[in-house]
């Protein structure tokens, strides 16, 4: 996992500028979270340790950047979602959350349900 994680981050810090603004156009091409959410977090305290400001405009350098994804970063492993039973046609997948019915429009048509643990 580690090695996924560092190659997906060199990947992205290949992309990014010396000093990463919110503003930054770019921002949702290249990065995978929004940059209210870094604000939000930086609010916190949670966020990148350093930055800077151009203005009213706030930047964070580029390795403090990269460190702050690193943090944030995790990964799931994918579990096949499992048939119960063809009699009651219920769908179980796997997942972070806790259990909860899921139903489309399609799947109350049918009768079809789908639970996610």
């Amino acid at each position: 996992m580690t090695d996924q994680r560092e190659a997906l981050l060199a990947d992205i810090a290949r992309e990014l500028p010396p000093i990463v603004f919110r503003n930054w156009k770019r921002w949702r091409d290249i990065i995978p979270m929004a940059p209210r959410t870094v604000a939000n977090e930086d609010s916190l305290g949670k966020g990148p340790k350093e930055f800077v400001y151009v203005g009213r405009v706030k930047g964070y350098p580029k390795e403090a950047f990269i460190d702050y994804l690193r943090a944030r970063m995790r990964f799931t492993e994918s579990k096949e979602a499992v048939q119960l039973s063809p009699r009651l046609n219920v769908t179980v997948r796997r997942s972070g959350l806790r259990s909860r019915k899921i139903f489309t429009q399609r799947q109350r048509r049918s009768g079809e349900q789908q639970v996610i643990l």
